[in-house]
């Protein structure tokens, strides 16, 4: 595995057979209740609602809270830990993709390039297509693999609401914040191959699943604010979270993947957040008490039905669980021990990898992930030098005098040209479009931010803020939708709306 990059991949290993799904009307398996324990490591942000920006101006960004107190949303937790179980099990590849353009058999990972605005496209061994594609839209009748059947799927007219649940979690005692602006990082760049594709197929075949390392230092910083970095309102370590997860009707072997996924094994820790590949995100979560329950006992026992473990008890059931895990999934012993590797958090040998500079990527395009340089992050700067000699000026001669003025009269005009483009440009954008103006061919982007944004054909250099239909909503990456268009008393574009 590699040792310069922030990040590595699990192999797929074997696909995971596809068993039925337990309904939540049923009183089948095992159900309960975990409560969990959440401790930030390093630096760690979610970001909370703000204004969109534009792409080219440095984005400072808060944390996300509930009231006054920072929380996490149970859909990141949930997130990241099927994520974790989904390489683990072998089960298939919902993300990232548009459902319609995949099947069962032959098929393909795809990832849109917001950049070269195409797709790249991975072939997938067989059994790793989405959950639910060509499946009945009855759950009774559904197949589905080990994370879909605990996390639940949707795709084509099959739906699963899975079979678990993660409460929000708010923060407990006192906590510290700093505002900190980080190293540059960009979105994934599946475009390329050498990194993204396992050299014994050429870079054709996707690596696996992608986890980042811990950097037990913290965040990578600096000091200036960029157009192309951020700064950030991030919770220092120390802080501590606590959420409940609720969970029915899971089989024996889908409970030992869930407890695996939450408590995990020494050494290794979570990531969760923001700014994962320079240093955020690095958490310690433990499972605090565990409520088991007989829902059948319960309707016919007043108070029955229940079993609560902690302190030892606790320790030992979930030791049980993972254990149970290592024999029910012995088949991806290979993807556990790769993970184990990426995961572990070792303050006796921190590691310390960073991304390759851009110039190491441009000089070697070829090069596969797991040869990438130890050199690669400094790639191209220059040494440092010994401090000059003081400068000591003279006066300037009279030829010098008069080019320092024509260059000035050059800037000047030059100034003036670039105002008044910008103006120009600006009567262009108030006029384009009139309030609720519709626009039947808007091309629909997924910002780096998580937000949906729309190419207006007259303003094709402008992305606008897109509000989707609630539900049913058309509006994928890549394609083109009817939107109409809301504009302020000033002539600014205010958003698009779905149509």
């Amino acid at each position: 595995m590699t040792k310069n990059n922030p990040y590595d991949f699990v192999p797929l290993g074997p696909a995971a057979d596809r068993l039925a799904i337990a309904t939540q009307e049923k009183f089948a398996g095992h159900s309960g209740t975990l409560t969990c324990r959440l401790q930030t490591l390093t630096h760690f942000f979610i970001a909370g609602n703000q204004e969109r920006q534009a792409r080219n101006q440095h984005q400072e960004l808060r944390l996300l809270r509930e009231g006054n107190a920072p929380i996490i949303p149970g859909s990141s937790l949930k997130g990241a830990i099927r994520h974790l179980a989904e390489a683990i099990s072998g089960s298939c590849f919902i993300l990232p993709n548009d459902t319609r353009m995949r099947s069962r058999r032959q098929d393909k990972l795809e990832y849109y390039d917001y950049q070269t605005r195409r797709r790249e496209a991975y072939p997938l061994p067989d059994g790793f297509s989405p959950c639910g594609l060509g499946e009945a839209s009855d759950p009774r009748k559904q197949t589905a693999c080990p994370a879909c059947r605990i996390f639940g799927f949707l795709a084509d007219k099959a739906l699963s609401t899975g079979n678990v649940s993660f409460e929000t979690a708010h923060v407990a005692g006192d906590y510290q914040t700093a505002t900190i602006i980080l190293e540059p990082f960009g979105a994934p760049a599946p475009r390329h191959r050498p990194f993204y594709g396992t050299k014994a197929s050429n870079f054709q075949e996707p690596r696996g699943r992608k986890f980042y390392y811990h950097r037990v230092q913290g965040a990578r910083m600096m000091n200036q604010k960029l157009d192309f970095n951020k700064t950030v309102e991030a919770l220092l370590p120390g802080a501590v979270f606590e959420f409940a997860v609720q969970y029915q009707n899971l089989s024996d072997a889908d409970l030992s993947l869930l407890i695996y996924a939450l408590a995990l094994e020494e050494p290794m820790r979570h990531k969760l957040g923001m700014g994962k590949g320079v240093g955020l995100g690095s958490v310690h979560l433990t499972v605090t008490g565990w409520r088991q329950t007989e829902r059948r006992n319960r309707y016919l026992q007043f108070g029955g039905g229940t079993t609560n473990f902690s302190g030892a008890d606790l320790q030992n059931a979930v030791k049980a669980q993972i254990d149970a895990y290592h024999r029910h999934y012995a088949r991806w012993k290979d993807s556990l021990t790769a993970l184990q590797e990426i995961l572990a958090w070792d303050e006796q040998h921190p590691r310390d990898a960073r991304y390759p500079a851009r110039a190491w990527l441009k000089d070697n395009p070829a090069v596969a992930l797991e040869d990438v340089t130890e050199d690669a992050a400094d790639y191209g700067k220059r040494p440092a030098t010994a401090a000059p000699r003081p400068f000591t000026p003279s006066a300037p001669r009279p030829e010098q005098e008069k080019a320092a003025a024509d260059a000035k009269k050059d800037a000047e005009n030059l100034l003036r040209q670039l105002e008044k483009e910008k103006q120009t440009q600006a009567v262009q954008r108030q006029t384009a479009y009139q309030n609720n103006a519709t626009e039947p061919k808007a091309q629909v982007e997924l910002a780096a931010d998580g937000f949906w944004c729309v190419i207006l054909p007259k303003l094709p250099e402008q992305r606008v803020k897109l509000k989707r239909k609630p539900d049913f909503s058309k509006a994928v990456a890549g394609a083109k939708i009817r939107v109409r268009v809301v504009v302020d008393g000033n002539g600014n574009i205010v958003r698009a709306e779905e149509l």
